[in-house]
Parts: C-alpha cells; sequence; structure tokens
C-alpha cells in the first residue's frame, strides 16, 4: 500500500526544476546532491545512534536545510527544519521528509539531535524568562569558574574557564557540565539575556581594554588587588629606604606614586577592605584631601558591591520562596 506523502513533498516522479537564478542565491541544486536511495542506504547501515545523527545532520546540510530545537512555551523541545523557499523546495521537502522518517524509526535518535542542537545553542527558544532561576543558573555559573563579560560593543559573552575544567577530576567536571547546561538554558530563553547584561552591567568590573566582566567573587578581583597592593608596598619600601638626597629618589616617588594610582584607580576593590585601605591611600595621595579621579573610582566600588549585596539577597529570598 502506497503511503500518501504531504502536500509539500514532491513526488518521485515530480521532475526538479533548474535552481532560481539569482546572484545572491547559492543553494545547493537539488539535481546534483547526493541521491536520495543513497542516503537512506548510508543511514540504514548506521547502526550507533551517534554516529547516524552525524551523517543525518551531514545529509541535511547537503540538500541547503537546517534543523533546530524549538522550547515552545510550555516547554515542550521540538525539532524545527528551515531552508530556503525557491523552485526546488518541495524536493528538498521530499529528502526531508525520507530523512526524518528514518531518523524516527530509532526513537533515541531525535532525542539525541535535540540534546545536541540544545547543546550547540541552535535553538529557539518561546519559554518565558524566570527572573529567580536565571539568577540561580548565572551564581551558579560563576561559581563553577565561568565569567560573564560585556564586550565594548555591548554583545553578551561567556568565559567557560575550560581550561579549570580540563584539569577537574570527573565528578567536578559533571557538575561543571550541569552548572554551564543550566546557564545556557536559561541564557537561551525569550529576552534572557536582558536580565544577564543587567547583572553583568550592575556587578561587574571594567577592564582597561573597555569589557565589561563578571566572575565569582574574589576569584580574581582579589588576585589583581593583592599583586597591585605588593608592588606598591615594594616600590613604597624601595622609596622610603632610599637615603635622602640619592641620585634615584625622585624616580623611586614616582614610582611608587604611579602605582599607588594605578591601585586606586585601574584596580577594582574586591571588598570593603580593600574600599578602605582606597580611601585612606587616597587621603594620603591628595595630602589629606581626595582628587576626582580617586573618588569617582571608590565611589564606583562602592556601588558595585552594594549592587553584589543585593544581588545575594533576592537570590536568597528567591530560594526561600521555592
Amino acid at each position: 500500500m502506497t503511503v500518501a506523502l504531504p502536500p509539500h513533498v514532491a513526488a518521485a516522479d515530480e521532475p526538479i526544476p533548474a535552481p532560481s537564478e539569482h546572484p545572491l542565491r547559492n543553494e545547493p541544486d537539488m539535481r546534483a546532491v547526493t541521491p536520495l536511495e543513497v542516503m537512506l542506504a548510508k543511514l540504514a547501515h548506521v547502526a550507533d545512534d551517534v554516529a547516524f545523527v552525524q551523517q543525518f545532520r551531514s545529509f541535511v546540510s547537503e540538500i541547503g536545510l537546517t534543523v533546530m530545537a524549538h522550547f515552545a512555551r510550555d516547554g515542550e523541545v521540538r525539532l524545527n527544519v528551515g531552508g530556503p523557499v525557491d523552485r526546488q523546495v518541495r524536493h528538498r521537502h521530499r529528502w526531508m521528509h525520507f530523512l526524518v522518517e528514518r531518523l524516527d524509526a530509532v526513537e533515541s535518535r531525535r532525542a539525541l539531535l535535540l540534546r545536541q542542537l540544545v547543546d550547540e545553542r541552535i535553538s529557539w527558544d518561546e519559554r518565558p524568562v524566570d527572573p529567580r532561576a536565571t539568577t540561580l543558573a548565572i551564581r551558579s555559573f560563576l561559581s563553577h569558574g565561568g565569567r560573564l563579560l560585556i564586550d565594548p560593543e555591548g554583545r553578551l559573552r561567556e568565559d567557560a574557564n575550560v581550561a579549570a575544567w580540563l584539569g577537574a577530576p570527573v565528578e567536578p567536571t559533571a557538575t561543571i557540565g550541569a552548572a554551564r547546561r543550566a546557564y545556557f538554558d536559561m541564557r537561551n530563553r525569550h529576552n534572557a539575556a536582558q536580565h544577564i547584561r543587567r547583572a553583568v552591567r550592575l556587578l561587574g568590573y571594567r577592564t582597561d581594554n573597555g569589557w565589561l566582566v563578571l566572575e565569582q567573587a574574589g576569584r580574581t578581583l582579589d588576585a589583581r588587588w593583592s599583586r597591585a597592593m605588593a608592588e606598591y608596598r615594594r616600590l613604597r619600601a624601595d622609596s622610603d629606604s632610599m637615603p635622602l638626597g640619592h641620585a634615584d629618589e625622585d624616580a623611586a616617588v614616582d614610582a611608587y606614586c604611579a602605582a599607588m594610582d594605578r591601585l586606586l584607580i585601574a584596580v577594582p576593590a574586591p571588598d570593603l577592605v580593600a574600599v578602605a585601605s582606597k580611601m585612606e591611600l587616597a587621603g594620603e595621595r591628595g595630602d589629606g584631601g581626595v582628587e576626582a579621579a580617586y573618588a569617582t573610582a571608590i565611589a564606583a566600588d562602592v556601588r558595585r558591591l552594594i549592587g553584589r549585596a543585593e544581588f545575594v539577597v533576592v537570590e536568597s529570598r528567591s530560594g526561600a520562596a521555592a
């Protein structure tokens, strides 16, 4: 018994027309791709799910189509197919119809394909944003070595700290992977990036090259502060130990003053103890007063630390509500 094909799928005896003649279109010509029967025969000899999905995706790409995971508002994950609408669209759909039929012959294959697409962020997500869950996912991602960044053009980026992952034992690596997947699950939701950008702008620090960086409290800021403070103290000790009238006296003073300026302006304070140290150094540097540049930097530190505290409070309250 012959099963009727959907109306948008070409029949076996339907001629394949020539492709559209347009200088901006470069879709593959269906007359030149691997014949459908050959594709299906190759897939029939692939027993392993991973190898099958890899070959399936290769064939889909060859015929000029794409697959994407689609999260509906109710959370259901569906497989979406996209591609050009041209003279050969019915034939692309014919190839795809039978490729998907082979994919679904084994239930686990579609699930594997969807997991791959989600992990690779080839997805479209219509689920509503959950601010509480997004906040928790951000904190977990950061606590496992991740960083959130906004580049000078305002684009949100992630740094998964791969070097730390590669050196982790098996169990922590699995935990890190779970935290990463949970973060990107939230990241891909509709308008979630806006919530994440707000957290980076509120809690992050700005680098010398214009990036905003948010990471776990103390992971890098403590190290930066400690290095800058140690350098200042070393240069200050060198200057203080130098005899009056020494030929290098002025150069030594200039060196420790430059180190002090960097500590006050360019290095974010990791905590309130560091803020207090900045205030003391700023008063000393300004002979009792505080220059505008120092005051601006210290105020930015205070605002950032207040924002971090509020972020923790909001997360704690959300967790209690759960």
